[in-house]
Protein backbone atom coordinates (compact mmCIF):
# COMPACT_ATOMS: atom_id res chain seq x y z
CA UNK A 1 0.00 0.00 0.00
CA UNK A 2 2.77 2.42 0.79
CA UNK A 3 4.16 1.95 -2.72
CA UNK A 4 1.05 3.55 -4.18
CA UNK A 5 1.29 6.51 -1.82
CA UNK A 6 4.98 7.00 -2.59
CA UNK A 7 4.12 7.34 -6.28
CA UNK A 8 1.58 10.12 -5.72
CA UNK A 9 2.84 13.63 -6.53
CA UNK A 10 0.70 15.12 -3.73
CA UNK A 11 2.31 12.80 -1.17
CA UNK A 12 5.78 13.71 -2.40
CA UNK A 13 4.99 17.42 -2.25
CA UNK A 14 3.66 17.08 1.30
CA UNK A 15 6.58 15.06 2.60
CA UNK A 16 9.30 17.01 0.75
CA UNK A 17 7.99 20.56 0.14
CA UNK A 18 11.37 21.98 -0.99
CA UNK A 19 11.93 19.73 -3.99
CA UNK A 20 8.55 18.01 -4.35
CA UNK A 21 10.23 14.63 -4.75
CA UNK A 22 11.40 12.07 -2.25
CA UNK A 23 14.99 10.90 -2.42
CA UNK A 24 15.94 7.23 -2.50
CA UNK A 25 17.04 7.54 1.15
CA UNK A 26 13.61 8.89 2.12
CA UNK A 27 11.86 6.05 0.34
CA UNK A 28 14.19 3.51 1.94
CA UNK A 29 13.46 4.88 5.41
CA UNK A 30 9.72 4.85 4.89
CA UNK A 31 9.67 1.29 3.56
CA UNK A 32 12.47 -0.48 5.46
CA UNK A 33 12.54 0.92 9.02
CA UNK A 34 9.14 -0.55 10.03
CA UNK A 35 10.59 -4.04 9.53
CA UNK A 36 12.85 -3.45 12.52
CA UNK A 37 9.83 -3.25 14.80
CA UNK A 38 9.76 -7.05 15.01
CA UNK A 39 12.53 -6.70 17.61
CA UNK A 40 10.06 -4.95 19.92
CA UNK A 41 6.67 -6.24 18.78
CA UNK A 42 7.03 -9.97 19.33
CA UNK A 43 8.78 -9.86 22.73
CA UNK A 44 6.36 -7.18 23.92
CA UNK A 45 3.39 -9.36 22.98
CA UNK A 46 4.83 -12.27 24.94
CA UNK A 47 5.65 -10.10 27.96
CA UNK A 48 2.24 -8.39 28.04
CA UNK A 49 0.37 -11.66 27.53
CA UNK A 50 2.13 -13.10 30.57
CA UNK A 51 1.49 -10.00 32.68
CA UNK A 52 -1.96 -8.87 31.53
CA UNK A 53 -3.49 -11.90 29.86
CA UNK A 54 -4.39 -12.33 26.22
CA UNK A 55 -7.58 -10.31 26.15
CA UNK A 56 -6.02 -7.19 27.69
CA UNK A 57 -2.94 -7.62 25.52
CA UNK A 58 -5.11 -7.65 22.40
CA UNK A 59 -6.81 -4.45 23.59
CA UNK A 60 -3.42 -2.82 24.22
CA UNK A 61 -2.24 -3.98 20.80
CA UNK A 62 -5.32 -2.45 19.17
CA UNK A 63 -4.57 0.83 20.92
CA UNK A 64 -0.93 0.75 19.78
CA UNK A 65 -2.10 0.06 16.23
CA UNK A 66 -4.52 2.99 16.37
CA UNK A 67 -1.79 5.28 17.70
CA UNK A 68 0.53 4.23 14.86
CA UNK A 69 -2.21 4.86 12.31
CA UNK A 70 -2.95 8.27 13.82
CA UNK A 71 0.71 9.28 13.70
CA UNK A 72 0.90 8.25 10.04
CA UNK A 73 -2.31 10.03 9.18
CA UNK A 74 -1.31 13.25 10.91
CA UNK A 75 2.30 13.03 9.71
CA UNK A 76 3.51 16.18 8.05
CA UNK A 77 7.02 15.02 7.31
CA UNK A 78 9.09 11.92 6.73
CA UNK A 79 10.03 11.52 10.39
CA UNK A 80 6.36 11.33 11.45
CA UNK A 81 5.64 8.84 8.67
CA UNK A 82 8.56 6.60 9.66
CA UNK A 83 7.66 6.70 13.38
CA UNK A 84 3.99 6.02 12.65
CA UNK A 85 4.80 3.13 10.36
CA UNK A 86 7.21 1.72 12.95
CA UNK A 87 4.60 1.85 15.73
CA UNK A 88 1.90 0.35 13.50
CA UNK A 89 4.27 -2.42 12.38
CA UNK A 90 5.15 -3.21 15.99
CA UNK A 91 1.43 -3.67 16.63
CA UNK A 92 1.16 -5.96 13.60
CA UNK A 93 3.99 -8.12 14.91
CA UNK A 94 2.28 -8.16 18.32
CA UNK A 95 -0.91 -9.42 16.62
CA UNK A 96 1.10 -12.08 14.81
CA UNK A 97 2.69 -13.21 18.07
CA UNK A 98 -0.65 -13.33 19.87
CA UNK A 99 -2.58 -15.14 17.16
CA UNK A 100 0.12 -17.69 16.38
CA UNK A 101 -0.05 -18.79 20.01
CA UNK A 102 -3.84 -18.80 20.02
CA UNK A 103 -4.06 -20.85 16.82
CA UNK A 104 -2.38 -23.82 18.50
CA UNK A 105 -4.99 -24.07 21.21
CA UNK A 106 -7.86 -26.51 21.10
CA UNK A 107 -11.21 -24.66 21.00
CA UNK A 108 -12.93 -27.31 23.12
Amino acid sequence: MIGGALALPAFNAQMEPKTGALTSNDISLITAVPNTSIVVGLPLAIFLADRLGRRKTLIVTCAISAIGGAIQTAGINIACMVVGRWVASAAIFMFIGMFSGMAREDPD
